[in-house]
């Protein structure tokens, strides 16, 4: 059903099946007889990310506002973590949740994952795409402008 986003722990793969609106867990060696469903009903669920107990997704609808949900990793109620406009990928450390968006001409952000307001690390960033974490850093690619100018690769200190 159209799977968009893969996260993978010590015994799991998961992924978002984007036109089916759930969120899958199956073993490592993929038999299908193992797979449950952890999140159902989700609306065009896409990049994917882990956290040692839950799994957050993005759910975005062609730039609509959409937002992360978040849910246990043995399943149960899918919720919102954060509303955000345009949102693209994600990841997660210990302590925070970690986003780019297109809203607002591009945008990396964080929100601690006990709660709290939401940080902005970088802003005016373009089409922002992919993003992965460091200890130290968060780094995130930005597709290249018409006109000639390239495209880049971007990091800022978490």
């Amino acid at each position: 059903s159209n799977p968009q986003g893969i996260a993978l722990d010590v015994d799991s793969i998961y992924y978002s099946a984007f036109d089916s609106g759930e969120i899958i867990r199956a073993q490592r060696d993929l038999d299908a007889t193992t797979s449950i469903t952890v999140a159902s009903g989700q609306t065009s669920p896409t990049s994917i990310a882990l956290s040692k107990r839950n799994v957050y997704w993005i759910q975005s609808s062609a730039g609509a506002t959409g937002g992360v949900y978040v849910a246990d990793k043995l399943g149960g109620a899918a919720t919102l973590f954060e509303t955000i406009v345009s949102p693209y990928d994600l990841a997660v450390d210990s302590t925070h949740v970690y986003w780019v968006a297109r809203d607002a001409g591009g945008v990396v952000q964080r929100r601690a994952i006990a709660g709290g307001a939401v940080e902005t690390l970088a802003s005016a960033q373009g089409s922002v795409y992919s993003l992965v974490l460091t200890s130290a850093l968060a780094y995130w690619t930005v597709r290249a402008p018409s006109g000639g100018v390239p495209g880049a690769v971007r990091g800022v200190a978490k």
